[in-house]
């Protein structure tokens, strides 16, 4: 090292084990950068090992919970006589022409809230082989399918066992063979007899929305009771089974206790609930109906059967939304429900005394088939109605019956009525008589002074509608004898006490007579239970008015008006109190607005005699 500071070549032994132990370090600092990088390298391997492995389970977990819930049908292809695979009717064609057959069966369910079930051929799957394995991803699906899932297959024969007929045998997979016999020129004819009872085995709830759809009620509710029975409670499809089975039946009483007892042993079933819901709206029980539809948006949806799609359960949220909504006066938010199609909304419309708009809708539907005749025939009904405009609606009530009864008589055929609308409104016609149309009828008689047949229409209206109860106050409102008028209001107000309806036609009672301040007690609680319900806020206007306190009946009248906007009585009131302010000016642009709205015979004259 002395050599070395001073200048001189290094030499000796001790400089050459320097040397060496200089390229030994260097040696072996590269061969641990290279131990590094494979000892990295193989950590990174096994990472990756992991991840393969890992997707490769998460592959086949998604695997076997898709076949879980498969419940498609594999139609198989059939086997023919030579004879007819020659003339190109082989085995592949025919169950090509029962496929066709399913999928028109299927295509007349689909409205109802089911996703629908695959449906395909044997063969019809994509091969991607699992390496070392000669297994394919299809056969793994087919296996766990079978193994996991619900999956259906349809086999069939044709043959000729009888001089000059011919024999379709098919046979869905667990259950007895359907055998059907005919000539040879109805093979068509016994294909689609295979069909549909091919999947009314395969796919018993959905053959019960076909029969439903198609106009066939009376099969829908045997074919729904039989499988219901069959299954037992503690089937999968229990549930449903017995919901179908409550809603098909005509007889509301019926429907009732066999709704409830599903809803009760399936407590978690939205499609059960909704029934309920429906069932109680029908039979005019509104505070139930309220409360069953409330309930219904609580349940969550993966409680719900596979089957139903995600867009079903939406509609059945969004009906739940519209019930609830309708029933505390809230028709704006019926409008709002992206689901409402033309028929509700123009009923909202009409109720919320848009009349215009929903006379628009109902017009608009029956051109393009979206509204059936008596539907708009409905809605002119509560148009009328909420106009106070009672000659018109003894009228709408009279074409509304005469539309239901050429409904109900008109024959299936190109350009007649959909069956299933028909049957429809088959099951509502006697409900909708008792507890809607009936009502509304007594109420329209009375207001015209025709008092005694009023009571006898309204006496028959049963005693658990809450609807029919107002109807009965009502007339005994129109005949002064308000003792016997509250006593009706009282036991209506029994069935809905959450909600504002009868409050609100309390209290149009109680102002008649002359009594604001009961009046307004009634419309304060009116308002509360229906926030969103203009009603009681114009009433409320009104009976402020006749108070003498002006100020606070504009306010009222300008509340009122931002939830029913189109109202013309609202806008009439609205002026006369802005008159009485001395501000001619704005009360002539609210009359200028009422002459534009609906307005009854008694509030056009009064606006006449404004000069408008």
């Amino acid at each position: 090292m002395e050599a070395e500071a001073s200048g001189a070549a290094p030499v000796g032994v001790a400089q050459e084990v320097l040397r060496k132990q200089s390229a030994l370090l260097s040696r072996q600092s590269t061969l641990t950068g290279w131990q590094i990088a494979s000892e990295r390298a193989a950590f990174a391997l096994r990472i990756l090992t992991i991840a393969v492995g890992l997707t490769a389970v998460l592959g086949l977990a998604l695997m076997a919970w898709s076949a879980s819930r498969d419940e498609s049908i594999v139609v198989q292809p059939f086997s023919a006589p030579p004879a007819y695979a020659q003339r190109g009717l082989d085995g592949r064609v025919l169950a090509q022409l029962f496929t066709d057959q399913i999928v028109a069966i299927r295509a007349q369910s689909a409205q109802g809230f089911f996703a629908q079930p695959s449906l395909r051929g044997a063969t019809d799957e994509i091969r991607i082989e699992i390496p070392q394995t000669g297994v394919s991803l299809g056969e793994v699906q087919r296996l766990l399918t079978v193994w996991l899932g619900r999956q259906k297959e349809i086999s069939g024969t044709l043959s000729e066992e009888t001089p000059g007929l011919v024999t379709l045998t098919v046979r869905v997979e667990g259950h007895p063979a359907v055998r059907l016999e005919g000539r040879p020129s109805e093979l068509d004819a016994l294909i689609g007899q295979a069909a549909e009872r091919s999947f009314a085995i395969a796919d018993p709830l959905q053959w019960v929305l076909a029969l439903r759809l198609t106009g066939r009620p009376d099969e829908a509710l045997a074919h729904a009771g039989a499988y219901a029975r069959a299954i037992g409670r503690d089937h999968t499809d229990s549930g449903v089974a017995h919901t179908f089975w409550a809603a098909d039946e005509p007889d509301p009483y019926v429907r009732l206790r066999r709704i409830q007892e599903t809803v009760r042993t399936n407590p978690t079933l939205m499609t059960a609930h909704l029934t309920l819901a429906r069932t109680y709206s029908r039979l005019g029980q509104e505070g139930a109906a309220f409360e069953t539809a409330q309930a219904t948006l609580a349940l969550r949806d993966r409680d719900q059967p596979g089957r139903y799609s995600g867009s079903g359960l939406q509609q059945m949220r969004a009906e739940s939304v519209q019930l609830m909504a309708t029933l505390r006066g809230d028709y704006a938010a019926v409008l709002d429900v992206p689901l409402a199609d033309l028929a509700p909304r123009a009923l909202a419309a009409a109720r919320g005394h848009d009349g215009l708009n929903a006379a628009r809708w109902a017009s608009s539907g029956q051109d393009d088939g979206s509204i059936v005749p008596v539907a708009a025939a409905i809605v002119a009904v509560f148009r009328a109605n909420a106009m106070r405009d009672w000659p018109a609606l003894a009228v709408a009530l009279d074409a509304h019956a005469t539309a239901r009864a050429d409904w109900l008589a008109a024959p299936a055929g190109p350009g007649q009525p959909p069956r299933s609308q028909v049957a429809y409104y088959r099951s509502l016609a006697a409900s909708e008589a008792e507890r809607v149309t009936g009502p509304l009828r007594a109420i329209a008689m009375a207001r015209v002074g025709r008092v005694e047949e009023a009571r006898v229409v309204a006496a028959e209206t049963p005693l658990d509608c809450a609807p029919c109860l107002r109807a009965r106050a009502e007339v005994e409102a129109a005949a002064r004898n308000w003792t016997a008028a509250d006593r009706w209001y009282a036991k209506a107000a029994v069935l809905g006490p959450q909600l504002p309806l009868t409050d609100t036609e309390w209290a149009e009672s109680l102002l008649a007579r002359g009594d604001t301040r009961a009046a307004i007690i009634k419309l304060k609680s009116a308002a509360e239970n229906g926030p969103r319900y203009a009603d009681p806020l114009e009433l409320w206007g009104e009976a402020l008015l006749a108070q003498g306190d002006t100020r606070a009946a504009v306010r009222k009248f300008d509340a009122a008006a931002k939830l029913a906007p189109r109202w013309g009585r609202l806008h009439l009131k609205w002026g006369e109190a802005l008159a009485k302010l001395g501000k001619t000016n704005e009360a002539r642009v609210k009359w200028r607005a009422a002459a534009t709205m609906d307005l009854s015979p008694a509030d056009r004259a009064a606006l006449k005699a404004h000069g408008v």
